[in-house]
């Protein structure tokens, strides 16, 4: 038995239109990389992949380190970035990356996860291929990460 009511204010003029940005700039950032993610969230998982998509990433999505493992070995090409939760149910993170690196040793990897102990990343070997990014994260955090990726190495110094 309860009654709301909503007052919304007048508007002098119309919304602005989004303008459409078209799907070239839509996907210039993905450039048609390819990426693994392993997730044990679904909300994660499904949220994940279609921001990558949207951004023209080519995305595999698994639930865990056995589906991650079978769809590396039955890939027919190559992966650009290891995108995987550090904490998940069966072979961890750390692990599982060790696996898949092993068939493609030329891969980036991201590691996120929403736990904040810091003895759990001890064996993430973080470097310029290897990121972590803490949940929950932001589509422009996600971003930043894949991009200092994805750059090229610096050419070496002069001696």
């Amino acid at each position: 038995g309860s009654c709301f009511s909503i007052y919304l204010p007048i508007v002098a003029k119309a919304a602005a239109t989004i303008p459409d940005i078209g799907d070239a700039k839509l996907k210039q950032s993905g450039q048609g990389k390819t990426i693994l993610i392993i997730e044990d969230d679904p909300a994660v998982r499904r949220v994940t992949s279609g921001l990558l998509k949207n951004k023209g990433y080519n995305v595999l999505v698994a639930d865990g380190g056995a589906q991650a493992l079978e769809i590396a070995q039955n890939h027919s090409g190559s992966f650009d970035l290891f995108l995987t939760d550090v904490v998940m149910p069966g072979l961890q993170g750390p692990e599982l990356v060790s696996s898949l690196l092993e068939l493609y040793p030329d891969t980036a990897v991201l590691f996120v996860s929403g736990y904040i102990d810091p003895d759990r990343f001890v064996d993430l070997n973080l470097n310029d291929r290897r990121s972590f990014l803490q949940k929950p994260f932001s589509n422009e955090a996600l971003e930043h990460e894949l991009l200092a990726l994805f750059k090229p190495p610096s050419p070496p110094g002069p001696r």
